[in-house]
């Protein structure tokens, strides 16, 4: 699971526009878990969930996190693909882009009274700490 996902599908928001989806992904963010038990949850059928889960999927907001084995069924845990979604339109890959989010970010932190320094410099490192991050979480465990 990434730690941070740009978004730029607008049929992906369509799909997070629909209360259960955007509840399966919550789930999801949280803990591995099978169609059933997602089901369960929810309170809705697993026809129900799957049909959700594989629009999910095409979309890659979640993912196959594993499957196992149980008497004479494969059954398949997925997780979300990412701990943070963000939602995004137009340039928002661009570098200043991606800097005023992260000073948004920090002065937020300031907000909720948890100290963060918020200057240019610091910016651009935290720019750079989060790409190397979110290339880390995308390489295969070796």
């Amino acid at each position: 699971m990434q730690a941070f996902k740009f978004v730029k599908d607008p049929e992906a928001w369509e799909l997070m526009a629909d209360d259960t989806r955007r509840r399966v992904v919550y789930l999801l963010r949280a803990k591995e878990m099978t169609v059933s038990q997602i089901a369960e949850q929810l309170q809705k059928t697993p026809q129900a969930i799957y049909h959700h889960i594989r629009k999910l999927l095409d979309k890659e907001l979640i993912e196959v996190a594993k499957e196992e084995r149980v008497d004479h069924f494969i059954e398949t845990y997925y997780r979300a693909a990412a701990e943070v979604f963000e939602f995004v339109h137009g340039e928002g890959h661009s570098k200043g882009y991606e800097e005023q989010r992260m000073k948004d970010s920090l002065q937020a932190l300031n907000m909720l009274r948890i100290k963060a320094q918020v200057d240019d410099a610091t910016v651009v490192k935290m720019v750079a700490l989060s790409k190397k991050l979110n290339q880390l979480a995308l390489k295969p465990n070796l």
